[in-house]
């Protein structure tokens, strides 16, 4: 009824990159565990207007946790990159 097709029957199982995943989602993880196992998850349209500055685990600067899950990628360090 959404428009979708069926990947397959159950849950969807454990992923270790957004490659799993199905477009609209990323691999949602523990936040400071980028190597590790999560689960698909929708990445959010709508975050709040609030700075933390995050650095997420692509390496880049972000707003706050919503916005790195928005932009595909988990929670690094809830302080700012170093290079």
């Amino acid at each position: 009824m959404a428009g979708v097709s069926v990947h397959h029957a159950g849950e969807c199982g454990p992923c270790t990159s957004n490659a799993q995943c199905f477009s609209g989602q990323f691999c949602l993880k523990q936040d400071l565990d980028c190597d590790g196992t999560g689960m698909c998850a929708v990445r959010p349209t709508v975050c709040p207007d609030v700075e933390d500055d995050i650095c997420g685990c692509d390496g880049r600067i972000h707003m706050n946790s919503c916005t790195a899950h928005r932009d595909g990628t988990n929670v690094s360090d809830w302080s700012r990159c170093t290079p």
